[in-house]
């Protein structure tokens, strides 16, 4: 896996998602899909949804799910990852023995610095947002989200593959105030059901607001978790009117 550079602020592709307007875009650090709705008002403040993916996908994948969610109300923001896997596929950091901490750090760093820049760019109030990752993307929303409670109302790990314990507590705030939604696979045995409960428990030990919901399924989204979060998600960012 090879780190990937890009130019910044560069126009790259305009297209559309299931009918949602659609920009492939440069940011500093990464390139990312932003996705405004049909009947996006320039003087209209809206809610970001920033869509994080897995280990070994892309940007557009994660981009796909969006209309599901809710295709009015919200600007989602979906970045590739900064590692380069095999010709097309990108990650957040390596998998396996070849991960270094550096790996991690350089991951994290690189999507503060674009959550910054994404805020900045939409002149969003800070806690107008929330944060939602798949499997690698669901351990990048805990470890990057949970320190910043000011900017993110809610965080979704969805078959997230979540941190080693010390290292995940290191990151819970002494006033916890984000609401958390886990959706979990039954089946999965990528991010397993007993890591997932034993995160969960962390989280709700530690006074966060929790909805964890497990699904018969697999790593995977389906329908019923998208129709899930878009309720959830109403409930805690609400649309732009």
């Amino acid at each position: 896996m090879t780190p990937v550079s890009w130019a910044s602020s560069a126009l790259r592709l305009l297209f559309r998602v299931n009918g949602m307007k659609s920009e492939e875009l440069d940011a500093k650090d990464l390139a990312y899909i932003e996705i405004k709705p049909d009947d996006y008002d320039p003087q209209k403040t809206y809610p970001l949804v920033f869509l994080l993916h897995g280990f070994g996908s892309t940007m557009y994948d994660i981009a796909s799910i969006a209309p599901h969610i809710n295709d009015r109300g919200y600007i989602y923001i979906c970045p590739n990852g900064p590692l380069k896997v095999g010709v097309v596929n990108y990650a957040w950091t390596p998998r396996g023995p070849g991960g270094t901490p550096q790996d991690a750090i350089n991951a994290e760093d690189a999507l503060n610095s674009f959550y910054d820049e994404m805020f900045a760019r939409h002149k969003t109030p800070l806690g107008k947002a929330a944060l939602m990752g798949f499997s690698q993307g669901g351990r990048m929303t805990f470890v990057t989200g949970l320190p910043k409670p000011q900017a993110f109302a809610g965080l979704v790990g969805i078959c997230a593959v979540f941190p080693q314990q010390a290292d995940f507590e290191a990151r819970f705030q002494k006033t916890p105030g984000q609401k958390i939604f886990i959706a979990y696979g039954e089946y999965d045995q990528t991010a397993t059901v007993d890591r997932t409960l034993a995160a969960q428990k962390l989280l709700e030990n530690a006074g966060y607001p929790m909805l964890t919901k497990g699904y018969p399924m697999g790593h995977q989204i389906t329908m019923d978790v998208l129709k899930d979060l878009r309720a959830w998600l109403a409930g805690v960012l609400p649309p732009a009117a």
